[in-house]
């Protein structure tokens, strides 16, 4: 008799804590913690337009990176790591809020050509 083994598929509990953002692990996306040098963290805080005090268990995802910022471990590893000097500067807070802009812009545009009609 063969056994056959179960997987679970759960979702992290540990959640990208950028405003607008609700990303959490998955095999494309990966979270990462604020750097511990002040210098650095005082950059992600500012880039990521931080409002609260970064607590220890807040996370960053990698959608916030782009491509260069990572690096691969090692050869045979598929897990990518944050260079050192790297700060987010995608998909940030006020891309998010100018995004949420240029929708309700061009639905009271729609809006507005319905009832022209």
């Amino acid at each position: 008799m063969q056994r056959t083994r179960k997987t679970l598929t759960t979702k992290s509990r540990c959640y990208c804590s950028v405003f607008g953002c609700s990303n959490y692990i998955t095999p494309q996306i990966s979270l990462h913690i604020f750097p511990p040098d002040p210098k650095m963290r005082k950059k992600w805080s500012d880039s990521l337009q931080m409002t609260k005090p970064i607590g220890r268990g807040m996370r960053v995802c990698s959608e916030h990176f782009v491509k260069n910022d990572f690096f691969i471990t090692t050869e045979h590893s598929v897990r990518r790591r944050l260079k050192r000097c790297a700060v987010p500067s995608q998909k940030l807070p006020g891309d998010f809020e100018r995004e949420l802009e240029k929708i309700q812009t061009i639905s009271a545009v729609n809006e507005t050509d319905m009832l022209n009609k």
